[in-house]
């Protein structure tokens, strides 16, 4: 999966007004870095040296085009764990309604609902989906 996030990013990447001092082995390589495990694996689905990718990551247009695919990667996942939250949340309730379930399940699915209630008070939501996190002690 992390492969065809990776080549989506670097199709949207490519002729991209955004980065337009990227050369198409670089591009290539920030496509690698983001679904490679080490900086020696994505020399080698990029095709290129490590020395070349220790090199290129000083470059501040490399460094953009790697956080943009970070940030982009990172909202994906978040639209996908904010679809799965209906599930999460009903086998949380079926755990603490289950009269068999193990105490230790019991209070793990409590203790999951109210930190995340603890962390739904300290955080929100901007315009744009990003959780904006405020500083408890502003709100007494």
């Amino acid at each position: 999966m992390p492969q065809k996030t990776s080549e989506r990013f670097r199709a949207e990447l490519s002729g991209s007004a955004d980065f337009p001092e990227l050369t198409q082995a670089q591009e290539k390589a920030v496509a690698a870095m983001l679904s490679a495990g080490s900086l020696e694996e994505a020399a080698r689905v990029a095709g290129c040296d490590v020395s070349s990718l220790r090199r290129w990551r000083r470059l501040p247009q490399f460094r953009i085009a790697l956080r943009a695919g970070k940030e982009q990667m990172m909202a994906g996942t978040m639209n996908e764990l904010r679809q799965l939250a209906p599930l999460a949340v009903a086998g949380l309730k079926r755990i603490l309604e289950s009269p068999t379930a193990p105490a230790t399940a019991i209070c793990s699915a409590s203790r999951t609902v109210f930190e995340t209630l603890q962390m739904g008070r300290e955080n929100d939501m901007d315009e744009d989906g990003r959780i904006v996190t405020e500083n408890m002690s502003d709100l007494i």
